[in-house]
């Protein structure tokens, strides 16, 4: 009997020790993460929106794009049978 107990503490150490792990690991991670207060998604003061739209013209290189590339809808059969 004294061995059978010994057997459910040591399996009860190791889940503790697991569980040790594991939470050592989160919290680690978590400390390694690069914290952003705030995502910084603005244009950067020396690139002046102005001067880079000067003289743009929508859709300028559209036709030499569709030239250059096909686009072929697949039914379900033809995707199912790719996949």
């Amino acid at each position: 009997m004294a061995a059978h107990g010994s057997s459910k503490d040591s399996a009860k150490i190791a889940q503790e020790t697991l569980v040790e792990s594991l939470v050592s690991a989160n919290i680690t991670r978590e400390l390694m993460k690069k914290h952003r207060d705030k995502p910084t998604d603005e244009l950067r003061p020396e690139y002046d929106l102005r001067q880079l739209l000067k003289g743009a013209v929508r859709g300028k290189y559209a036709k030499r794009f569709h030239a250059g590339t096909s686009f072929v809808r697949l039914g379900r059969a033809p995707r199912k049978a790719a996949l």
